[in-house]
C-alpha cells in the first residue's frame, strides 16, 4: 500500500506541477474555408501536430491558437482532406480545405494499402482515437465492441488470460476459430510459448495470451478484414478473418518525446450470492440439520483470497527524422496485480524502428525493426477441470463460513481433505512463468520505374517460455501431502517469414487506374519443449521447490520432451484492383498455397476471390446531401489449417527404449475451406456528418477435419486418424454501422456511433454427432452439456429440461418420449436441444464529447440471444452441501429441496447470457497555453468494466472456460473462473 501511495503522490505532483510551468506562446490567427464554395467552416479542428493542444473555428471560420515557430498545425474538418502547415514568422495563416477526407483515408490491406474509396471488400478500420481505454494487456482488448461482427470472449479475468476472437461467427469444429493476426506484415503464430503444467488433483492449468507481448501504446491502427474478398490474399490462413495491426513509426520533423503514466486499482466486479455465517446458521436451522456443521467461526473465505489489484504503467517513446531518415524508439513497463492473491503480470517491452532512404527520388528505402518483450506471470491455482473439491475459486466459494481457516496455533485448517482450504492452497502452491520474445524485421523497397516497385521482407520471431510450479508437501492433497511436487517446463516457438512482392500502381489515363501485386512467400513455424516433474521432495525446504528437483529419488522424477513437426508454407499470390472513372471498381485475388500440414496428395491449393464496387455518388444523379454511396459485392474462398502439425503424416515417439508409431498417415487430408459471399453499402450524408455501412454475408465451411477411428488393422497405438468429413457449417448475418457528428460548434463537439450484428450459425449435412462441454463436479463424471449435430448451431446445449422440485424434494425433468415428468435425467432419451452459447445479436455503442479542454468518452457493449452453462453452480452450490459442511447460495434456502437430491447436468444451470456492459468511461482534460518545451499535456480518469446489466447469476456472462472433450472444443461454459475486475485509473500524457 505504501508503495502505491508513493507512486500516486509522484503522479499527482506531475498533474499539479506541470500546468504551473506554462507560459505564453506566439498567437496565430486565421480563417478556415471550403476551397470550392469559399464558405467559412464552423467547428473545424486546429491542432498542433504531435500534441493535444488545439481549438475549433468559430461561427465565422476564424481561430486563434498559440504555437511556436517550427510547430506543425493540422487543419481538419469532417468530410475534408486534412492539411498540415508549418509555423514560420507569420502571425496569420488562412487555410482552404478540399472536400473528400473520408474517401481519401488510407486503409491497410494484405501486403499494401488502398484508399477507402477504392475498397471493394468488408474491412473495418479502428484508429488510435477510437481504441478502448483502461488497463490494456493485449491488442484485442482495444477492439471490444468497436466494430460489427467481432466477438471477443476471455477465458477468465486473470491478467494476461487467453481470449477467443470470433469474426462473423464460429466456422470450425476442431481446426480453430481464431483469426490470423498480422503485426506490421508479420503473420504471428497463435500459440503461446508458456509451457503447460498440471499439479496433481488440481486439474488442467489455464493458458496465457500469445498477443500479450505487444505494447498497446505503440499501435496506430487496427484493420479487421472480414469477408473472403479481403482475406483471400492470405489463402489457407484467412478463413477466420484477418486482423492487421499497424504500429507507430518515425515521422519527419524535430525529435518528439512522449511519456504516458497510469496508476490505478481493481476490485472484483461481481460475485455469487453465497451465504455468510449468519445466513448459513439460519439455513441449517431452516432445513432441520441441527448444529453439527456450525463450527462457531465467522469467515468469508472468498474475500480472504481477494485483494485490491494495483496497476502501475509507464511508456516512453521518442521519434523524429529528416527527408532521408526517420526513427522511433519506445519502451514500456506494466505491473498489474490480479484481484486474487498471488496473481499478476509484469511486462517490459522495447523496440526500435528506423527507415533510410537512398538516391534521388528515394529510389531505395530500407526499413529495420526490432521488438523485444519480457512477460512475467504469476498464476493462482485456478484450473479448467478440477474435481468437486474445487480449484482455488471453488474451494473458497464452498468453504463453510462458520469454520475457521486457521487452527489455534496459526497453521492452516486442513482437517478435512475433501474441503480444500483456499488459504492453504494459495500459500503452498506457486506458479510462475517467464516468456521472452524477440521479433526482428528487415524490409527493402526499390522503385524500378515509375509506378513499379519491388519489396523484400525478412521477419524473424522467437519466443522462449519457462514455467516453474511447486506444491509444498504440507498441502493436504492426494499425491502431494508428505510428498510435494515440482514442475519445470521450457518451451520455444520460432517463425521465419520471407516475402517478395512486385507492385504496380499507376493512373493509366484520366479514366483508368491499376493497382497490381504479385508475390512469393515462405513461412516456417517451429515448436519444441521439455519438462521435468519431481515428487518426494524435502518437506522442510523454505524456498522454491523447483530449485531442488535433483533431491527427489530417481523413481519419483519424470522427464519428457517434444518437438512438433515443423510447419512450412510456400505461397504464390496476386491481386489486381481496377478503378474506372472512380465509379467502377474491380478486385481479383489469387493465392496458391503449399503446406506441410496437409496430405501429400493435396500439398497445394488455390484460393481465389472476386469483388466489385459501384460509387453511386459519383454518377451525379443523387441529392447534394448524399456525399458517398457505394455498393460492394464480393465472393471468395479461404482455408483453415489450424489443425495439429503432423496430422497428415506418420510420426513416432521414443519411449522406453523403442520407437512407437503415434499418428496415422492420411495423404488425402486437406484444408477446411470457407466460401463467403458479401454484399455491402457504404454511405455518408450531410457533409460526412453521418457515415456508416450495411453488410450481409453468408459463409459456408466444408471439408471439416475430425480425429476419427482409423480402419483396422491399425499399426498405431492411437487407432484414429485426421480426416476430412462430410458436413457444412453455415454462418450468415447482417452488420450495421452508424456514426454521427451530432453537434459541431465552437468549443463543443458531440459524436456518437453504434454497431449491430445479427448472426446465425447452423451445422448442415453432418453425418455424425459429437459430445463436448465436459461438466465437472461431484457425481458428474462423464457428464457433458453440448452436442454438435446436424441442424443445430455449433456447441448447442443438449440437456434434460429441469421442471422443478417434487413434493419429496427431488428434481423432476421433462420426459419427451413418454410425456409428463421423470426423476431420471442421465439417459439420453430425456435430453433435448435447448439453446446455444452463440449470440444472435452483438451491440457496440460509443459517444464522445469535447468542451473546450474537457473530453468525455463512453463505450458500451452487449450481446443477446444466447445461454451460459453455470457449471460453478452445478458443482459448487448444491443443496447437499449443507449436510456435508459446505456452503450454498441464498436462493436454495427453503426451496423445498432435499439434501439427498441429485444434481445432474440439466437446464437448471442453463442461464440467459444477455447483457449490456459499460466497458469504458474516460474523463480527460487537455491543457493549452503550454511552454515551448511541452508540446501537449493531458490528464484523464478512466473507469473500466464499471457496470454490468445482466440476469446471469455467475461471475460474468462473457466467459469461456475450456471444457473440451477429446479435442472437440466447447464454448460458453463457466466453471469457477478467475473473476472479472472493475478498474479505476488516473493517467497523464505528456509530449515534449
Amino acid at each position: 500500500m505504501k508503495k502505491f501511495f508513493s507512486k500516486l503522490s509522484i503522479f499527482v505532483f506531475l498533474m499539479l506541477a506541470l500546468p504551473l510551468a506554462m507560459s505564453a506562446q506566439k498567437s496565430i490567427k486565421g480563417t478556415v474555408t471550403d476551397e470550392g464554395s469559399k464558405e467559412t467552416l464552423i467547428g473545424a479542428s486546429v491542432v498542433i501536430k504531435g500534441t493535444t493542444t488545439g481549438t475549433s473555428t468559430e461561427y465565422d471560420g476564424t481561430y486563434t491558437i498559440s504555437a511556436n515557430e517550427g510547430d506543425v498545425i493540422v487543419f481538419s474538418y469532417t468530410g475534408y482532406i486534412t492539411q498540415e502547415i508549418t509555423v514560420g514568422s507569420e502571425d496569420v495563416i488562412d487555410v482552404a480545405l478540399l472536400a473528400g477526407q473520408a474517401l481519401e483515408e488510407v486503409v491497410v490491406i494484405g501486403y499494401g494499402t488502398v484508399k477507402k474509396s477504392d475498397l471493394t471488400g468488408a474491412v473495418a478500420k479502428i484508429g488510435e482515437d477510437d481504441f478502448n481505454k483502461g488497463v490494456i494487456v493485449s491488442p484485442e482488448q482495444l477492439l471490444e465492441g468497436r466494430t460489427a461482427g467481432v466477438q471477443i470472449v476471455s477465458s477468465s479475468g486473470a491478467p494476461g488470460a487467453t481470449a477467443s476472437i470470433n469474426i462473423r461467427g464460429n466456422s470450425s469444429i476442431r481446426s480453430g476459430n481464431q483469426p490470423l493476426i498480422v503485426l506490421d506484415g508479420i503473420q504471428l503464430d497463435n500459440r503461446s510459448a508458456e509451457p503447460g503444467g498440471d499439479v496433481s488433483q488440481l486439474g488442467r492449468s489455464q493458458g496465457s495470451n500469445p498477443l500479450g507481448f505487444i505494447d498497446p501504446n505503440e499501435i496506430e491502427s487496427i484493420e479487421v478484414l472480414k469477408d473472403a474478398s479481403a482475406t483471400a490474399i492470405y489463402g489457407s490462413r484467412g478463413a477466420n478473418g484477418v486482423i492487421i495491426i499497424t504500429t507507430k513509426k518515425g515521422r519527419k520533423g524535430d525529435p518528439t518525446l512522449e511519456y504516458n503514466v497510469q496508476q490505478g486499482f481493481s476490485s472484483v466486479l461481481k460475485k455469487p450470492e453465497y451465504l455468510d455465517a449468519a445466513g448459513y446458521r439460519s439455513a441449517l436451522s431452516a432445513e432441520g440439520l441441527g448444529t453439527a456443521n456450525d463450527l462457531g467461526a465467522n469467515v468469508d473465505a472468498f474475500d480472504e483470497i481477494l485483494q485490491t489489484g494495483y496497476t502501475n504503467s509507464h511508456s516512453l517513446s521518442v521519434g523524429g527524422g529528416s527527408d532521408k531518415f526517420s526513427y522511433r524508439a519506445f519502451a514500456s513497463y506494466l505491473d498489474q496485480d490480479g484481484i486474487i492473491v498471488k496473481s499478476g503480470l509484469t511486462k517490459i517491452t522495447g523496440g526500435l524502428k528506423s527507415q533510410f532512404k537512398f538516391f534521388d527520388n528515394d529510389r531505395l528505402t530500407i526499413d529495420l525493426g526490432l521488438n523485444a518483450s519480457k512477460v512475467k506471470r504469476q498464476s493462482a491455482p485456478i484450473s479448467d477441470d478440477a474435481g468437486f473439491e474445487g480449484s482455488l475459486i471453488g474451494a473458497a466459494l464452498q468453504w463453510n463460513p462458520t469454520e475457521s481457516l486457521l487452527n489455534e496455533d496459526g497453521s492452516f485448517n486442513q482437517a478435512a481433505a475433501e474441503r480444500r482450504n483456499p488459504l492453504a492452497m494459495s500459500n503452498y502452491l506457486n506458479d510462475n512463468s517467464d516468456i521472452n520474445r524477440f521479433i526482428g524485421n528487415l524490409g527493402a523497397t526499390l522503385k524500378i520505374v515509375d509506378g513499379l516497385s519491388y519489396k523484400f521482407n525478412l521477419n524473424l520471431d522467437n519466443a522462449r517460455g519457462e514455467r516453474r510450479i511447486s506444491a509444498n508437501p504440507a498441502l493436504n492433497f492426494q499425491d502431494i501431502l508428505d510428498r510435494g511436487q515440482a514442475i519445470v517446463g521450457n518451451n520455444q516457438l520460432g517463425s521465419t517469414q520471407i516475402t517478395h512482392t512486385l507492385n504496380y500502381a499507376k493512373d493509366l489515363n484520366d479514366n483508368f487506374s491499376l493497382n497490381a501485386l504479385v508475390g512469393y512467400e515462405y513461412l516456417k513455424y517451429t515448436n519444441r519443449g521439455s519438462s521435468i516433474t519431481a515428487r518426494d521432495l524435502a518437506p522442510d525446504f523454505d524456498n522454491d521447490y523447483t530449485d531442488i528437483l535433483g533431491s527427489a529419488p530417481a523413481t519419483s522424477q519424470t522427464v519428457s520432451s517434444f518437438h512438433d513437426p515443423d510447419v512450412e508454407l510456400q505461397s504464390y499470390f496476386a491481386r489486381a484492383i481496377f478503378n474506372v472513372q472512380d465509379k467502377y471498381l474491380f478486385t481479383g485475388t489469387l493465392r496458391y498455397d503449399g503446406s506441410s500440414k496437409v496430405g501429400s496428395n493435396n500439398t497445394y491449393g488455390l484460393f481465389p476471390s472476386f469483388s466489385a464496387a459501384w460509387n453511386i455518388a459519383k454518377e451525379g444523379f443523387l441529392p447534394e446531401a448524399v456525399n458517398d454511396l457505394k455498393l460492394r459485392v464480393g465472393w471468395g474462398a479461404t482455408g483453415n489449417q489450424e489443425f495439429p502439425a503432423g496430422a497428415a503424416q506418420e510420426y513416432f515417439t521414443y519411449q522406453d527404449g523403442a520407437l512407437t508409431l503415434n499418428n496415422n498417415n492420411n495423404p488425402d487430408l486437406t484444408w477446411e475451406t470457407s466460401k463467403q459471399f458479401n454484399v455491402g453499402l457504404d454511405y455518408a450524408f450531410a457533409d460526412y456528418r453521418i457515415t456508416g455501412s450495411i453488410d450481409y454475408f453468408r459463409k459456408s465451411t466444408d471439408d471439416l477435419i475430425l480425429f476419427v477411428p482409423a480402419a483396422q488393422p491399425n499399426p498405431a497405438t492411437n487407432a484414429q486418424i485426421y480426416r476430412n468429413v462430410d458436413g457444412n457449417i453455415i454462418n450468415s448475418g447482417i452488420e450495421l454501422g452508424l456514426n454521427g457528428e451530432l453537434i459541431s460548434k465552437e468549443n463543443f463537439r458531440w459524436g456518437a456511433g453504434i454497431n449491430l450484428s445479427f448472426l446465425s450459425n447452423e451445422v448442415r449435412d453432418f453425418g455424425t454427432s459429437l459430445n463436448t462441454g465436459a461438466i465437472n463436479g461431484q457425481g458428474l463424471t462423464g457428464a457433458f452439456a453440448q452436442k454438435i449435430e446436424n441442424g443445430q448451431s455449433l456447441f448447442s446445449y443438449f440437456l434434460p429440461v429441469w421442471v422443478g422440485i417434487d413434493d419429496e424434494g427431488f428434481s423432476i425433468y421433462e420426459d419427451p418420449v413418454n410425456g409428463g415428468t421423470t426423476r431420471i435425467a442421465t439417459v439420453s432419451s430425456v435430453k433435448q436441444f435447448v439453446g446455444d452459447p452463440l449470440p444472435d445479436v452483438l451491440l457496440g455503442f460509443t459517444t464522445d464529447l469535447n468542451y473546450k479542454g474537457f473530453d468525455v468518452i463512453l463505450n458500451m457493449s452487449g450481446a443477446f440471444g444466447y445461454q451460459i452453462y453455470n457449471n460453478t453452480a452445478n458443482a459448487v452450490f448444491v443443496k447437499g452441501n449443507l449436510a456435508t459442511g459446505r456452503n450454498i447460495t441464498s436462493d436454495m434456502v427453503g426451496n423445498g429441496e432435499s439434501t439427498n437430491n441429485s444434481y445432474p447436468a440439466s437446464t437448471r444451470y442453463l442461464e440467459n447470457g444477455d447483457h449490456v456492459r459499460l466497458s469504458n468511461l474516460t474523463l480527460g482534460y487537455t491543457f493549452d497555453n503550454l511552454p515551448g518545451w511541452i508540446k501537449g499535456l493531458r490528464v484523464s480518469v478512466t473507469g473500466q468494466n464499471l457496470l454490468l446489466f445482466t440476469s446471469y447469476s455467475g461471475f460474468d456472462p462473457v466467459v469461456n472456460t475450456n471444457k473440451e472433450i477429446e479435442g472437440i472444443p466447447s464454448f460458453g461454459i463457466e466453471y469457477t473462473p478467475y473473476p472479472t475486475s472493475r478498474t479505476f485509473l488516473l493517467g497523464v500524457n505528456v509530449k515534449f
